[in-house]
């Protein structure tokens, strides 16, 4: 069970991230465990959740050393600078082209080409000041969630973002018409089922903010789904990606609004 447990992580871990899973001395070099669907796409949330507490260790070390204000600045560059490392920026870049497709007003397969396509982002002057906006707006939530002691949140926002890329991973593929990531019916709601237990682990004292939180994020991946399934004839690994992202940064602003009290 634990060798099960551990080879669904590294796989996911694998398959999420830019950054292969160090081997620790947990295995042999030709031995890496291998996780079965299920219990992959299970642990899709997990991954966020390590990647937030990463962010967490962050600003807990620059807490030491920096005033506040400073801490907070810094922490917040650093994490939403280090988040778009770990996946080369493929998720963020997908999000922008598609936002930018749209308003240049193109639909359907045009816009689905226009987010497939490399380079595919900061077309015209509207996308760049869009990219710059997103960005800053990240960075700005993060350092309002570090400066008034809601940096748990991080934590919430990364494993709840992740339960929505496994949520898509289940759609239909663009190219084959089955489902994208071959999982049973029971996975999906394993990655929200630990998505949600961890998100009340780190942050019971503002359970309903979480609670909110999920709600909007499994109402926005359902729908979105829905359109790319109905709009394009299913999803792309960009498509994908760039719904994590999309949630990310709602439920970050999500947190900022509920919990941050000037």
């Amino acid at each position: 069970m634990e060798r099960t447990w551990l080879g669904a992580f590294v796989s996911a871990w694998n398959l999420l991230l830019e950054i292969p899973f160090p081997n620790i001395g947990l295995w042999y070099e030709d031995e890496e465990p291998k996780g079965d669907s299920l219990h992959t796409l299970a642990c899709f949330p997990i991954v966020g959740a390590l990647l937030g507490y990463c962010a967490y260790c962050i600003i807990w070390i620059l807490d030491k050393f920096q005033s506040p204000p400073s801490a907070a600045a810094v922490s917040a560059i650093l994490i939403v600078i280090g988040l778009e490392i770990a996946t080369l920026g493929r998720n963020f870049n997908a999000f922008m082209s598609f936002i930018e497709a749209r308003l240049e007003g193109l639909k359907d397969l045009e816009l689905l080409a226009a987010v497939e396509k490399e380079p595919s982002f900061c077309r015209t002057s509207l996308g760049l000041m869009f990219f710059f906006s997103v960005f800053l707006l990240k960075i700005a939530c993060v350092a309002l969630l570090v400066y008034y002691d809601r940096t748990t949140w991080i934590i919430v926002t990364m494993a709840i973002s992740y339960a929505v890329i496994a949520k898509m991973a289940v759609a239909k593929d663009l190219r084959t018409s089955q489902p994208f990531f071959d999982a049973e019916n029971r996975a999906e709601r394993l990655a929200w089922l630990f998505a949600g237990v961890i998100s009340m682990i780190v942050g019971w004292s503002y359970s309903p903010a979480i609670i909110i939180a999920i709600v909007l994020a499994y109402y926005f991946s359902e729908k979105f789904k829905l359109y790319c399934e109905t709009n394009f004839g299913g999803v792309t690994g960009k498509l994908i990606g760039m719904s994590g992202t999309a949630a990310e940064t709602l439920i970050l602003l999500v947190g900022v609004i509920l919990l941050v009290r000037v």
